[in-house]
């Protein structure tokens, strides 16, 4: 992990040169809640809208991290200058005005990384920089890591794998850097948690978004409690399931007919889900039923982030010139994560690349049992780490 330190060090230290924030803001903690809370937004109302463009026109299972593809596109911001970072700011939903490169690593080092021994959750979050150091003198400086030939993808996989505890193995397949490549900027996170209660399993039967009825690993708990709450604008129920501590929770957003997500996922927008996600209410007896699944997506969003108006930066009159006097663009945004919920908890991961070229009471019994929305989120900071859906959980 030394060459993660370094290269964290050097990309806070941009952070703070070239943000136009003042160091001092750090020690205003009132500035900082309302930043923090502004950031929550940011990142919601982003993912909100990139979960829209991945669901449009098809009913697959998803797992994406919006956390993740934010703070890889943050820190293309910080490198961008005329159009594309105008474009860059409105797709991520953030106002010139809210030190966002400041703010992001002030959320980044609150968050508890690491092994807690007292609930045994582990969280790690990593930033890294690869370069062409023919192509690439400005801004970051000599301290980043150069490319290493002849096998350039070998260390970057190698450095995922290690963040992501081996969830995620050759992200960048042989042949994907070439000598075009100028920059590389990538986030990791990885995420293992531990249910406050945890579940038994049986069978149960789930009906898919198509309407096919499937026998499914249905998780079940009869007894404990659970927040629950029912959204009449969403025609849902949503349900919050606390990891150990208490500070993660997983919330489900289900439908209350069986054809109903589309129709949910329509309506639903960041300033919605913050608010849904933010005001539970007290926890009540009940039964608890939900499939166990596992879920893997890995994607290229070049074209879900065009069509949500980032063009400019795709394109070959992008400007990064804050990088390199040389005009750059970016060729290529990959995403990919996983997820696995089972009896005792979730462990999920995600990595983002960006690649930068040359030119009813007692008893209550929720069955999820039906289409659903899901999302992992830090209840401190409001930071949606990762978000999907569940069509048919049979299938990865």
């Amino acid at each position: 992990m030394g060459v993660v330190k370094v290269v964290a060090t050097v990309l806070l230290l941009a952070v703070l040169l070239h943000s136009g924030c003042q160091v001092a803001s750090f020690r205003d903690d009132g500035r900082n809640r309302t930043r923090t809370s502004s950031l929550s937004q940011s990142v919601t109302s982003f993912g909100a809208s990139l979960y829209r463009q991945l669901t449009s026109g098809n009913l697959d299972n998803l797992i994406f991290s919006p956390f993740s593809v934010f703070v890889a596109l943050a820190m293309t911001l910080l490198g961008a200058n005329g159009n594309s970072k105008r474009e860059l700011m409105t797709v991520l939903s953030v106002g010139p005005q809210q030190c966002v490169h400041q703010t992001l690593h002030n959320a980044i080092a609150s968050l508890p990384t690491g092994l807690d021994p007292e609930t045994n959750l582990t969280l790690r979050v990593a930033n890294a920089a690869y370069y062409n150091p023919s192509r690439i003198t400005r801004l970051y400086g000599r301290a980043l890591k150069p490319f290493e030939d002849p096998n350039p993808e070998a260390a970057i996989n190698s450095w995922v794998e290690e963040v992501t505890d081996g969830m995620i193995q050759n992200f960048l397949p042989p042949g994907h850097i070439n000598s075009d490549t100028s920059l590389m900027l990538l986030n990791a996170v990885f995420f293992e948690g531990f249910w406050e209660n945890e579940f038994s399993t049986g069978e149960s039967d789930f009906t898919t978004a198509t309407g096919t009825v499937v026998r499914v690993p249905m998780m079940q708990r009869l007894d404990g409690s659970i927040s629950f709450k029912n959204i009449q604008a969403l025609n849902a129920q949503v349900i919050e399931l606390p990891y150990k501590g208490d500070r993660f929770s997983l919330f489900v957003i289900m439908p209350n007919t069986w054809d109903g997500l589309m129709n949910l996922e329509r309506r639903l927008d960041g300033q919605m889900l913050n608010r849904i996600l933010n005001e539970m209410p007290p926890t009540v007896s009940a039964q608890l039923f939900l499939p166990k699944f596992r879920l893997s997506t890995g994607k290229q969003l070049n074209d879900h982030l065009k069509a949500m108006g980032l063009r400019t930066a795709f394109s070959r009159r992008a400007d990064f010139r804050r990088v390199s006097l040389r005009p750059l663009y970016i060729s290529k945004v990959i995403h990919k994560a996983i997820i696995e919920v089972t009896e005792t908890g979730s462990r999920a991961a995600a990595v983002t690349s960006v690649i930068l070229l040359a030119a009813a009471i007692p008893p209550i019994t929720v069955h999820v049992n039906k289409p659903f929305v899901f999302i992992l989120r830090d209840k401190t900071s409001g930071l949606n780490l990762f978000m999907g859906r569940v069509t048919d959980p049979s299938q990865e």
